[in-house]
C-alpha cells in the first residue's frame, strides 16, 4: 500500500512503476480505468492508482473490497492467489476508514 495525503505523489509513484515495467519488457493486460495488470519476469502486478475513489457504478468501498479479497484469512496459506502482487495508492484516512469498519476480534 502507497498511503499518504493527498498530493503527495502516490499515483504518480505507481505511473512511474508501470512505465519502468514497461521498459523492462512487462507484458500488459487490457486497460482498466484506475490502474494496470501486468506480467513481469513471471509474477503478476495489479495496480490502483486511486482506493479513494468509486469506479463507474461501482462504491468505493466495494472496489477495495474486491482489491483485498484474495488476502482474506489470517495469514498468506490462506490466499487464493500466488505469486501475486497488488499495489494500491490510497488516502490515509480513506484506508483507516475502509479498515475500521471490518475489523473482527480474535477469540483469545
Amino acid at each position: 500500500m502507497v498511503t499518504g495525503n493527498a498530493g503527495d505523489g502516490k499515483t504518480a509513484f505507481l505511473e512511474r512503476f508501470e512505465r519502468q515495467a514497461r521498459e523492462l519488457g512487462a507484458e500488459f493486460g487490457p486497460p482498466r480505468s484506475n490502474g494496470t495488470d501486468f506480467t513481469l519476469a513471471g509474477h503478476r502486478f495489479r495496480t490502483n492508482h486511486d482506493g479513494s475513489q468509486d469506479e463507474g457504478e461501482t462504491s468505493g468501498d466495494d472496489v477495495l473490497e474486491e482489491f483485498f479479497a484474495p488476502f482474506a484469512g489470517a495469514d498468506e496459506t490462506a490466499w487464493p492467489i500466488q505469486g501475486e502482487t497488488r499495489l494500491i495508492a490510497i488516502n490515509e484516512g480513506r484506508l483507516v476508514d475502509f479498515l475500521s469498519h471490518r475489523t473482527t476480534a480474535s477469540p483469545t
